[in-house]
């Protein structure tokens, strides 16, 4: 497709796309590299210009010969200018240039998943004797898909186009649930429900991406963050202040506690085998079971190929079913609450 050049000073930041949509792409690089003065911010358009309508993920992805570090640069950069192109969404007359970047990346996208035969997305919820290890293998696929170079950089890219969006749709559920729930959990939980749109999409029957996620967001996010209060509120120790902040924002446990922890993982151990395969493997990562370090729910998430939030939703659900099996004695208090070894 033709469409025109953007000067910026001595910087020519070009546009490939359609040619009515070029003075949106010039009103938007003289934003974003504030008339000039941002040589990388121009370079970061002019890479967003190139995924989206240039050469594509291919030519973006073949800067790996350059070395490891060329790849990073470009997605750190791809990145930043698509989360800028988000914060113009604000502005209606900027929305069919984010749409129409959008649109291109999304029939990446789903060439991508097709490649991997991952599209059509297998419909694992209402298939009949699917195995717990089925789902768990796509599901397996599906991340290991955002660690390839081209996943990462397209599915982040995406991520990051409706950063706006997902922000303004957890900032008023937060405010529905403010303090029961911390601001960056509800924020967690709605770029996991981005996730599951960016998988589930299909342009065959669904509106376009963005209609798709915000109506993802509206339908499911409420009832996301209601669910964690209310498995945070079963499970949670009485006296939640038993841990002491500490100044780097993780939690610090004051003395004596060694012995309570070490009876909390005796009691845990016991109740193990009533766990699914993967809620006893979180539980083994998460409280060092076996003997070993405690893992925070990011390090659980890149060793078993799961997002943050899952983890942390699947160690509630552990731990309900572990006070529920200790329930025949006050032992309540001895199960750790979800929030008590930081995150």
């Amino acid at each position: 497709m033709t469409g025109g050049l953007d000067s910026i000073g001595s910087r020519i930041v070009p546009f490939h796309g359609p040619a009515e949509l070029a003075p949106l792409w010039e009103r938007f690089v003289d934003q974003y590299t504030d008339h000039g003065r941002y040589s990388r911010n121009a370079d970061n358009a002019t890479m967003l210009d190139d995924l989206a309508f240039g050469d594509g993920i291919g030519a973006i992805v073949r800067r790996q010969a350059d070395g490891p570090q060329a790849i990073r640069h470009a997605k750190k950069g791809i990145e930043d200018a698509a989360r800028a192109l988000s914060d113009h969404t604000g502005d209606s007359r900027m929305y069919p240039l984010h749409q129409a970047i959008v649109s291109s990346l999304i029939t990446q996208w789903i060439a991508l998943e097709s490649d991997h035969a991952l599209y059509p997305p297998p419909d694992i919820t209402s298939a009949v004797g699917v195995a717990f290890q089925d789902k768990d293998a796509v599901q397996r696929r599906y991340a290991a898909i955002l660690r390839t170079p081209a996943g990462g950089l397209l599915g982040g890219t995406l991520k990051l186009a409706h950063d706006r969006l997902i922000r303004v749709a957890a900032q008023r559920v937060y405010d529905r649930y403010t303090p029961r729930i911390d601001y960056d959990d509800v924020l967690d939980l709605a770029y996991d429900r981005f996730d599951r749109a960016l998988f589930r999409y299909r342009p065959d029957r669904n509106a376009c991406f963005t209609t798709f996620v915000q109506g993802g967001l509206k339908s499911f996010l409420a009832s996301d963050v209601r669910n964690t209060v209310s498995r945070s509120m079963l499970i949670a120790p009485a006296d939640d202040g038993m841990l002491d902040s500490h100044p780097d924002g993780k939690r610090e446990a004051p003395p004596g506690a060694s012995m309570m922890a070490a009876e909390e993982t005796a009691q845990l151990r016991r109740v193990l085998h009533t766990l699914k395969p993967r809620e006893r493997e979180v539980l083994r990562l998460r409280f060092g079971l076996d003997n070993g370090p405690c893992h925070t729910c990011k390090e659980i998430g890149q060793k078993l190929g799961l997002s943050k939030t899952y983890v942390h939703h699947l160690e509630s659900l552990a731990l309900e079913r572990c006070r529920r099996s200790l329930s025949q004695g006050d032992l309540r208090r001895d199960i750790p609450g979800p929030g008590m070894r930081g995150r």
